[in-house]
Protein backbone atom coordinates (compact mmCIF):
# COMPACT_ATOMS: atom_id res chain seq x y z
CA UNK A 1 0.00 0.00 0.00
CA UNK A 2 1.30 3.43 -0.52
CA UNK A 3 0.35 6.91 0.97
CA UNK A 4 -2.11 9.51 -0.63
CA UNK A 5 0.08 12.65 -0.28
CA UNK A 6 -1.03 16.20 0.55
CA UNK A 7 0.25 18.88 -1.99
CA UNK A 8 3.21 20.61 -0.35
CA UNK A 9 2.89 24.69 0.22
CA UNK A 10 5.64 25.66 -2.30
CA UNK A 11 5.25 29.25 -1.23
CA UNK A 12 5.96 28.05 2.08
CA UNK A 13 8.98 26.34 1.20
CA UNK A 14 6.86 23.47 2.29
CA UNK A 15 9.18 20.17 3.20
CA UNK A 16 7.88 16.43 4.90
CA UNK A 17 9.60 15.78 7.55
CA UNK A 18 9.08 12.20 9.42
CA UNK A 19 8.91 11.78 13.44
CA UNK A 20 10.47 8.20 13.93
CA UNK A 21 9.12 6.76 16.88
CA UNK A 22 10.34 5.67 20.22
CA UNK A 23 11.41 1.16 20.31
CA UNK A 24 11.41 -0.06 23.47
CA UNK A 25 14.08 -3.07 24.25
CA UNK A 26 15.91 -4.68 21.32
CA UNK A 27 14.91 -2.25 18.23
CA UNK A 28 16.44 -4.74 15.56
CA UNK A 29 15.65 -7.97 16.94
CA UNK A 30 13.20 -9.94 14.65
CA UNK A 31 10.58 -10.04 17.59
CA UNK A 32 10.84 -6.08 17.47
CA UNK A 33 7.96 -3.67 16.94
CA UNK A 34 7.75 -2.60 13.38
CA UNK A 35 9.03 0.60 12.75
CA UNK A 36 6.26 3.61 13.35
CA UNK A 37 6.43 7.18 12.17
CA UNK A 38 4.38 10.13 11.36
CA UNK A 39 5.09 12.53 8.16
CA UNK A 40 4.94 16.18 8.67
CA UNK A 41 5.08 19.39 6.55
CA UNK A 42 7.01 21.84 8.03
CA UNK A 43 8.36 25.39 6.43
CA UNK A 44 12.15 26.53 7.04
CA UNK A 45 10.56 29.32 9.89
CA UNK A 46 9.07 26.65 11.63
CA UNK A 47 11.15 23.43 11.18
CA UNK A 48 12.43 21.37 14.37
CA UNK A 49 16.06 19.65 14.84
CA UNK A 50 16.03 16.87 12.43
CA UNK A 51 18.98 14.41 11.14
CA UNK A 52 19.21 13.92 7.09
CA UNK A 53 19.61 10.23 6.28
CA UNK A 54 21.62 9.04 3.07
CA UNK A 55 20.97 5.90 2.50
CA UNK A 56 21.61 2.88 -0.39
CA UNK A 57 18.12 2.22 -2.04
CA UNK A 58 19.23 -0.89 -3.31
CA UNK A 59 16.83 -3.66 -5.43
CA UNK A 60 13.45 -2.24 -5.65
CA UNK A 61 12.14 -5.62 -5.79
CA UNK A 62 13.20 -5.80 -1.85
CA UNK A 63 10.67 -4.94 -0.05
CA UNK A 64 9.98 -3.82 3.83
CA UNK A 65 7.14 -2.26 5.20
CA UNK A 66 6.47 1.08 7.81
CA UNK A 67 3.52 2.10 9.75
CA UNK A 68 3.04 5.52 8.87
CA UNK A 69 0.38 8.55 10.23
CA UNK A 70 0.14 11.08 7.64
CA UNK A 71 -0.76 14.42 9.54
CA UNK A 72 -4.16 15.08 7.56
CA UNK A 73 -6.33 17.92 6.47
CA UNK A 74 -8.01 19.78 9.03
CA UNK A 75 -10.67 17.76 10.23
CA UNK A 76 -10.02 13.93 9.20
CA UNK A 77 -9.04 11.17 11.69
CA UNK A 78 -5.32 10.62 11.70
CA UNK A 79 -4.89 6.75 10.85
CA UNK A 80 -2.22 4.88 11.33
CA UNK A 81 -1.30 2.67 7.43
CA UNK A 82 1.37 0.38 6.49
CA UNK A 83 2.95 1.36 3.15
CA UNK A 84 5.31 -0.84 1.19
CA UNK A 85 9.32 0.81 1.16
CA UNK A 86 12.27 -0.71 0.20
CA UNK A 87 13.73 -2.89 2.45
CA UNK A 88 17.04 -0.97 2.87
CA UNK A 89 14.94 2.38 4.20
CA UNK A 90 12.97 -0.09 6.37
CA UNK A 91 16.11 -1.52 7.60
CA UNK A 92 17.65 1.87 8.39
CA UNK A 93 14.84 3.39 10.34
CA UNK A 94 14.90 0.48 12.39
CA UNK A 95 18.27 0.44 13.72
CA UNK A 96 18.14 4.44 13.61
CA UNK A 97 14.99 4.69 16.28
CA UNK A 98 15.85 5.45 19.68
CA UNK A 99 14.47 3.51 22.85
CA UNK A 100 13.71 6.35 24.51
CA UNK A 101 12.79 9.28 22.29
CA UNK A 102 11.69 10.15 18.92
CA UNK A 103 13.70 11.41 16.22
CA UNK A 104 12.75 13.71 13.20
CA UNK A 105 14.62 12.30 10.10
CA UNK A 106 14.16 13.57 6.41
CA UNK A 107 14.88 10.34 3.97
CA UNK A 108 14.12 11.41 0.33
CA UNK A 109 12.38 8.15 -0.60
CA UNK A 110 9.49 8.74 1.84
CA UNK A 111 9.65 12.86 2.21
CA UNK A 112 8.95 13.21 -1.23
CA UNK A 113 6.37 11.98 -3.32
CA UNK A 114 8.17 10.15 -5.20
CA UNK A 115 5.09 9.23 -8.05
CA UNK A 116 4.35 12.90 -8.66
CA UNK A 117 7.36 14.37 -10.91
CA UNK A 118 6.84 18.25 -10.39
CA UNK A 119 7.06 18.10 -6.81
CA UNK A 120 10.37 15.73 -7.31
CA UNK A 121 12.02 18.68 -9.33
CA UNK A 122 11.03 21.30 -6.49
CA UNK A 123 12.26 18.82 -4.00
CA UNK A 124 15.63 18.10 -5.23
CA UNK A 125 16.29 21.62 -5.92
CA UNK A 126 15.87 21.89 -2.22
CA UNK A 127 18.47 18.87 -1.26
CA UNK A 128 21.24 21.18 -0.59
CA UNK A 129 19.56 23.29 1.82
CA UNK A 130 17.74 20.28 3.63
CA UNK A 131 21.33 18.55 4.36
CA UNK A 132 23.12 21.70 5.10
CA UNK A 133 20.57 23.12 7.23
CA UNK A 134 20.32 19.25 9.21
CA UNK A 135 21.45 18.35 12.49
CA UNK A 136 23.86 15.87 11.48
CA UNK A 137 23.71 13.87 8.48
CA UNK A 138 22.91 10.05 8.88
CA UNK A 139 24.75 7.88 6.76
CA UNK A 140 23.50 4.32 6.77
CA UNK A 141 25.95 1.83 4.91
CA UNK A 142 23.88 -1.50 5.95
CA UNK A 143 23.94 -3.74 8.92
CA UNK A 144 27.29 -4.64 10.44
CA UNK A 145 29.41 -7.53 8.92
CA UNK A 146 32.71 -8.77 8.31
CA UNK A 147 34.54 -6.32 10.92
CA UNK A 148 33.10 -3.26 9.36
CA UNK A 149 31.53 -1.29 12.68
CA UNK A 150 35.72 -1.55 13.78
CA UNK A 151 36.67 -0.18 10.90
CA UNK A 152 34.22 2.70 10.82
CA UNK A 153 35.28 3.16 14.65
CA UNK A 154 38.85 3.50 13.63
CA UNK A 155 38.51 5.75 10.94
CA UNK A 156 36.61 8.22 13.04
CA UNK A 157 39.18 7.61 15.60
CA UNK A 158 41.71 8.85 13.00
CA UNK A 159 39.33 11.76 11.70
CA UNK A 160 39.10 13.39 15.35
CA UNK A 161 42.95 13.06 16.11
CA UNK A 162 43.97 14.60 12.59
CA UNK A 163 40.75 17.21 13.55
CA UNK A 164 42.52 18.37 16.85
CA UNK A 165 46.31 18.07 15.51
CA UNK A 166 44.85 20.86 13.06
CA UNK A 167 43.08 23.01 15.68
CA UNK A 168 45.91 23.15 17.58
CA UNK A 169 48.27 23.63 14.69
CA UNK A 170 46.00 26.81 13.82
CA UNK A 171 45.71 27.71 17.62
CA UNK A 172 49.65 27.50 18.35
CA UNK A 173 49.89 29.92 14.63
CA UNK A 174 47.45 32.56 15.88
CA UNK A 175 48.14 32.66 19.28
CA UNK A 176 51.76 32.64 19.65
CA UNK A 177 54.66 34.41 18.77
CA UNK A 178 57.02 31.59 18.25
CA UNK A 179 57.25 29.42 15.12
CA UNK A 180 55.57 26.12 15.83
CA UNK A 181 55.69 23.34 13.77
CA UNK A 182 53.46 20.07 14.01
CA UNK A 183 54.38 18.47 10.88
CA UNK A 184 53.06 21.12 8.32
CA UNK A 185 54.49 24.76 9.25
CA UNK A 186 51.72 26.97 10.28
CA UNK A 187 53.05 29.82 7.75
CA UNK A 188 50.02 32.25 7.00
CA UNK A 189 50.01 30.36 3.41
CA UNK A 190 49.17 27.11 4.82
CA UNK A 191 46.66 28.60 7.10
CA UNK A 192 44.70 30.03 4.60
CA UNK A 193 44.86 27.09 2.79
CA UNK A 194 42.82 25.30 5.75
CA UNK A 195 40.36 28.39 5.90
CA UNK A 196 39.70 28.23 2.19
CA UNK A 197 38.38 24.39 2.95
CA UNK A 198 40.90 23.42 -0.30
CA UNK A 199 43.16 21.50 2.58
CA UNK A 200 40.42 18.69 1.79
CA UNK A 201 42.92 17.71 -1.29
CA UNK A 202 44.62 16.10 1.84
CA UNK A 203 42.79 13.37 2.97
CA UNK A 204 43.84 13.24 6.35
CA UNK A 205 41.61 16.87 6.21
CA UNK A 206 39.08 14.93 4.77
CA UNK A 207 38.86 11.84 7.15
CA UNK A 208 38.85 14.68 10.11
CA UNK A 209 35.83 16.92 8.44
CA UNK A 210 33.92 13.46 7.47
CA UNK A 211 34.07 12.44 11.59
CA UNK A 212 32.22 15.86 12.55
CA UNK A 213 29.54 15.32 10.47
CA UNK A 214 29.12 11.24 10.41
CA UNK A 215 27.90 9.50 12.82
CA UNK A 216 28.10 5.92 13.63
CA UNK A 217 24.25 3.94 13.31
Amino acid sequence: MSLNYIPLDNANNEIRVIQLLACPGDRTSPAAPPVRCRLKHVTPKICPKYYALSYVWGDPRDLGELEVMYTPESGLEEQWKTITVQKSLETALKYIRRSDCSLVIWADALCINQSDDNEKSIQVQKMRWIYENAYEILIWLGPAADGSDELLAALIEIGEDIHEFIGKMVFSWTCSTKPVTFGIPPTRANLEIILNGSFTEYAAASLASVSHRLRRL
